[in-house]
């Protein structure tokens, strides 16, 4: 299995920007607020959230990272795997599952404890880690999709070796909407989950945004950068 070395806590990636003019960097979706609730992983569990980009706005991903929680130190076989995929996947009675895989990070393992010693961390993918495991034959670059889902998987975990994932009560980036629900995928097989409570991973992503115009700028208006979609799902 191929690894990549993912940097711990704050580490800014700059993704080149191609085909358009001034860029800047921003903070495209922002869920780190934690409610006191936590999500606890068992091994080889996939489990994420689905991201809307509002319409208007192509941008490509600079950094990724995800908070979780570790009681204590865990093994040193114990990794972890991020992956996006599209939402176009076997359509259900009112929503799409993920379907194809546009990022694999591939797995990275806490040898000689260095990616999940005891309390709480970011893992922080930078934009060299999310370029060596974008695949261009489904989404060119770096450039995000009107619709993902991000998921974080943990291999060899057991009774000794525990990682919780902290859940956000809603997203803070402008005029987002939060239904707290998120993807399990089990064994191939995508199901949606809700909670007693939201269930929005701490996740900060960084994007690179084409400059509009001042035209631009006036016609897009009040349009917000991000928001969590719930395209066809049950009210």
């Amino acid at each position: 299995m191929k690894q990549k070395q993912i940097t711990i806590l704050a580490s800014v990636g700059t993704a080149a920007i191609l085909n358009f003019g001034n860029a800047w960097a921003d903070d495209v979706y922002n869920s780190t607020s934690w409610n006191n609730a936590l999500l606890q992983m068992s091994d080889g569990l996939e489990v994420g959230n689905e991201i809307t980009v509002t319409p208007g706005y192509n941008w490509s991903m600079s950094q990724f990272q995800i908070e979780y929680y570790a009681p204590d130190a865990v093994a040193d076989d114990v990794g972890v795997d991020l992956r996006f995929y599209l939402n176009d996947g076997a359509s259900q009675i009112s929503y799409t599952n993920p379907g194809s895989l546009f990022f694999d990070s591939g797995w990275t393992y806490n040898t000689g404890g260095s990616l999940m010693s005891a309390g709480s961390h970011n893992l922080v993918y930078s934009s060299s880690d999310l370029a060596s495991g974008w695949q261009t034959s489904v989404v060119p670059g770096d450039f995000i999709p009107g619709d993902f889902t991000f998921t974080i998987t943990f291999t060899n975990l057991d009774d000794s070796s525990i990682i919780d994932l902290p859940l956000a009560n809603s997203q803070s980036t402008i005029t987002s909407t939060n239904y707290g629900d998120y993807w399990v995928n089990n064994g191939g097989t995508w199901e949606l989950m809700t909670n007693s409570v939201p269930a929005n991973f701490l996740v900060d992503i960084t994007g690179q945004v084409p400059e509009p115009s001042t035209f631009g700028l006036a016609a897009l208006g009040s349009l917000a950068f991000l928001g969590i979609n719930r395209l066809r799902r049950k009210s």
